[in-house]
């Protein structure tokens, strides 16, 4: 029912308008995975990975609404939890996504992200027509904007007059083509590389068993990884040698996914990471931490599997021997 008013409809349970923030869920206790996560034949496909639908546990969603000039509260249920505080982590499209039957199949482009950030970026500048059904306001700077972005005008919708939009987002309409069914197979083209599981995150004197610091082989920080199941290492790994030699399974395949930022001096982002001693402070209040988002995957015939979801800040990750794929994942 939802897809007949959500425009660009869902995959597999992701709301595809909004798919690179919706991949990036991530279970607050260990995924029991549902019967047939795997392919049991070479014409079954399984329960994808990369959607929550692949098994159960209460999941965490930092949606990243940035369209909304003034944030709603925390949503909690009994399997979701939202957050739509002022805190939230942003982020920007990067990979063509299509969606596929199979490997041999011919791809289809899935086109409404890129549709989001053309009408986001077009509209902050006050550039052409507003959609139907929009006004633009000038913004008066009466408020901070949210995140110190200097915001000069704002939006509104004739269907709700107290809501007020930083800028339009794509409605359904009835003159709108249906939506179309998507296969269960992601792929794009992106790029890979291995870090290397490191010491579980500290949460005061509790230790977050599925949120492990990653490293790059040098031992030098690099992010944040979380994994959907229970494997992460108990404690800091001894490395007397390169961990690729001494710990072979801590060494983990990530692949980008999209880029993110947040911003220095505001406390309310909801960042494991946010607080850690080696993560590299930009240059004072305001100014932008960024990151690539990635997942932790494995292949199973020349399918990949989602592991973990995790981020790795944006210099580290550049500077890693970066390879070109095309990613199918299942």
């Amino acid at each position: 029912m939802l897809s007949k008013i959500f425009y660009g409809g869902f995959i597999c349970a992701l709301p595809v308008l909004f798919l690179d923030m919706a991949l990036l869920w991530r279970p607050s206790h260990p995924l029991t995975r549902r019967t047939g996560a795997r392919p049991s034949t070479g014409a079954d496909l399984g329960l994808p990975s990369w959607s929550w639908v692949t098994g159960r546990s209460s999941l965490i969603l930092n949606f990243g609404n940035d369209f909304l000039k003034k944030y709603l509260k925390k949503f909690e249920s009994v399997n979701f939890v939202l957050d739509y505080t002022t805190g939230e982590q942003q982020t920007v499209s990067m990979v063509q996504w299509y969606s596929r039957s199979c490997i041999a199949s011919t791809p289809r482009p899935i086109q409404a992200p890129w549709e989001l950030l053309e009408l986001k970026e077009r509209s902050l500048q006050g550039l052409g027509d507003v959609p139907k059904g929009w006004t633009r306001f000038d913004y008066d700077g009466g408020e901070e904007p949210r995140a110190y972005l200097p915001y000069r005008y704002f939006y509104k919708h004739e269907s709700d007059s107290t809501t007020e939009f930083w800028y339009p987002i794509p409605l359904c309409s009835p003159e709108l083509v249906p939506t179309p069914n998507y296969d269960r197979l992601l792929s794009c083209r992106t790029q890979r590389t291995w870090l290397f599981l490191s010491e579980p995150k500290m949460n005061g004197e509790y230790i977050e068993t599925r949120c492990s610091t990653i490293r790059d082989i040098q031992r030098k920080w690099a992010g944040i990884l979380y994994s959907d199941d229970d494997f992460l290492p108990e404690g800091p790994p001894q490395f007397d040698t390169p961990p690729s030699h001494s710990e072979p399974h801590l060494r983990c395949e990530l692949v980008a996914i999209s880029r993110g930022y947040a911003y220095e001096g505001d406390y309310g982002w909801n960042l494991a990471e946010w607080t850690h001693d080696e993560r590299p402070k930009a240059g004072g209040k305001g100014s932008k931490y960024e990151f690539y988002n990635v997942l932790w995957i494995e292949w199973e015939e020349r399918i990949a599997y989602r592991k973990g979801v995790g981020r790795v800040e944006k210099a580290v990750w550049e500077a890693q021997e970066l390879e070109w794929i095309d990613l199918v994942l299942g």
